[in-house]
């Protein structure tokens, strides 16, 4: 069955035009691998490369049906073509109704996991694929998602936000407290503690969900929260935005029809490369009608809500993806309709239209997961579903999308990368890169930074060498070609930057060369030769010795006979030197100082 749905916007050319149908996308299931039961549900589906190895994997956390309700969590590996291979049972105390959410919580590159919401535990990856529980980490207050009446299958979605909130490098934590209300956790240095931030101003709300995503293109991880508030005295949908140290200010919009018992998340629907919004649920101000919304970003922190007439779903979950190639952001959603369960996969067809497709997955409720991400790397997202099936097992589903044309392709690496240090601060600049499906306005970005000291600051974990993700879930990568990280360019050993588009396939990074614009020939040009041991630079001939910081300010300018050693003075950090000799050639070398 499908609709063809027509967005009404002011910004639509006229009622009149006409728009060419997207490619139907098809899809086949995948196999489980032995150990899998096809009877999960309740809990999370997370895409992520836990052992390293460049291919995704997905991670299965759930209540098996065949089991007695028994929790799981399980890793389902694949191997170099994408296929589901193997399977193996992940650490996992207190399992139950708690929801997983993957993260690189110590900056050592690798992806660990949280469970949460029933209960709290969290285990760092040990490098391989197999991980150890954190014993050190606490969390106050922390929702509790029980079944004793039987109502838990609500949603588990949303229910946990990671991002690097204050902009200090590392991953903090937004969680529900045991009211349902959104605090923020510091993330205090990677050593698996987490402070309680009293006053970052976030905005009380219950019952619903959250999502995080950078909605006014600063640079700096906002999030959008849906559900109950006591001071409002309705569901109502807020946009905590950040002020760049993970304080937040509200933004509302009378546009907004808050959900309790759904999902929210940022998408940008028309690829103007500014975050809207896609929100199901029950809505208190529709009189407890199962929605689906999407309010339209208007770039000036205000939003127009677009009558998209979506079928409404509660207890629901969602998750967005280019996923047939032609450049535009498809939404894939499932749960409880007024009567009966429903999965839909809404084909964008530009100027703000859809197309609704509800026979191309199987049907699931009673909070459902939903996770789409292009594991067999043949250009089209494969789909991941689980939620309670009315006709029985399986309750759990792996799709691989088929579509057979408007292959998609890895878009290229962003040119022109600069970095600026003011202060305690550095902020990173690139020009936009390029995609053959997805407009360049469109297109998200991921960063990484290798600091002194040997960790690996990433927006979203990838790995730099190659480009691969490491994680499927890329709503925390940036819509700027702005970065500004609250660490000192002394501390930056390298840095670089990669694209992503609206399939959520990454491009090659791009390295940052700090010794660009300096007019440099071969190492050891004129017999120059640069030594460098603790804090002293020795230069083998004489010379004119300059010595940068990453960003390229010059700290120090002297002129050096053959064989003097010259003490800096510099504190620990990455620096890069360069020396000239008489005849004008240099050669320029990047030191660390320990």
């Amino acid at each position: 069955m499908k609709a063809k749905l027509y967005l009404v916007s002011a910004l639509i050319a006229s009622a009149g035009t006409a728009f060419a149908a997207s490619q139907k996308p098809q899809y086949n299931e995948m196999t489980l691998p032995g150990g899998v039961s096809t009877a999960y549900f309740r809990g999370s589906l997370v895409y992520a490369d836990v052992n390293g190895d460049g291919n995704m994997d997905l991670i299965v956390k759930g209540r098996d049906l065949n089991n007695g309700w028994n929790p799981d969590v399980v890793l389902i590996t694949t191997d170099n073509s994408g296929n589901l291979d193997s399977s193996v049972k992940l650490p996992a105390s207190m399992p139950y109704e708690s929801t997983l959410s993957a993260f690189d919580f110590n900056n050592d590159g690798h992806v660990d996991y949280l469970l949460c919401n029933y209960g709290y535990e969290l285990y760092r990856n040990n490098g391989d694929g197999t991980f150890a529980k954190v014993e050190n980490f606490a969390l106050e207050s922390n929702l509790n998602i029980s079944d004793d009446n039987g109502t838990s299958e609500c949603w588990y979605m949303g229910l946990t936000a990671i991002a690097d909130f204050d902009m200090d490098g590392y991953q903090d934590l937004v969680v529900m407290d045991a009211d349902g209300n959104p605090v923020m956790y510091k993330n205090n240095g990677g050593d698996g503690t987490f402070a309680k931030v009293a006053d970052s101003g976030l905005f009380a709300q219950r019952n619903g969900t959250m999502a995080v995503g950078d909605f006014n293109n600063d640079g700096c991880p906002d999030l959008a929260v849906s559900g109950w508030s006591d001071a409002v005295g309705n569901d109502c949908i807020t946009i905590n935005k950040n002020n760049g140290e993970g304080t937040f200010t509200r933004v509302t919009s009378d546009a907004f029809a808050g959900t309790e018992k759904g999902q929210i998340m940022f998408v940008d629907v028309d690829g103007d490369g500014r975050l809207d919004l896609f929100v199901t649920g029950q809505s208190g101000t529709e009189s407890w009608a199962s929605v689906a919304y999407i309010y339209r970003n208007n770039g000036d922190e205000t939003f127009s809500k677009i009558d998209a007439s979506l079928t409404g779903a509660h207890k629901s979950g969602c998750d967005w993806a280019d996923v047939n190639g032609d450049g535009m952001i498809d939404i894939i959603y499932s749960g409880e309709t007024s009567n009966e369960s429903r999965a839909v996969v809404a084909i964008n067809e530009g100027g703000l239209a859809f197309t609704q497709y509800d026979d191309l997955l199987c049907k699931a409720r009673g909070g459902v997961a939903v996770a789409a991400y292009d594991i067999n790397k043949n250009g089209f997202p494969n789909i991941a579903i689980m939620g309670y099936n009315n006709d029985g097992a399986p309750h759990m589903h792996v799709y691989n999308g088929l579509c057979s044309r408007n292959v998609n392709e890895a878009p290229t690496a962003p040119a022109n990368l600069a970095m600026k240090a003011d202060g305690g601060k550095v902020t990173l600049t690139w020009d936009a890169a390029a995609d053959s499906k997805t407009p360049a306005e469109a297109l998200r970005y991921n960063v990484y930074v290798k600091l002194t000291d040997g960790s690996l600051v990433t927006v979203i974990p990838a790995d730099p060498a190659t480009g691969a993700l490491r994680l499927g879930d890329v709503n925390a990568a940036l819509t700027s070609r702005s970065y500004t990280l609250n660490i000192s360019a002394d501390k930056i050993a390298e840095w670089g930057v990669q694209a992503i588009d609206g399939g959520k396939m990454a491009g090659p990074f791009a390295k940052y060369d700090p010794t660009s614009g300096i007019d440099t020939v071969t190492d050891g040009a004129a017999g120059i030769s640069i030594m460098c041991s603790g804090n002293a630079i020795t230069v083998s001939a004489d010379a004119t010795l300059t010595v940068a910081d990453m960003a390229g300010n010059v700290l120090l300018g002297t002129k050096v006979a053959a064989g003097q050693a010259v003490q800096t003075g510099l504190k620990a950090g990455a620096y890069i030197v360069r020396a000239e000799g008489k005849d004008g050639a240099a050669v320029v070398r990047k030191f660390i100082i320990r």
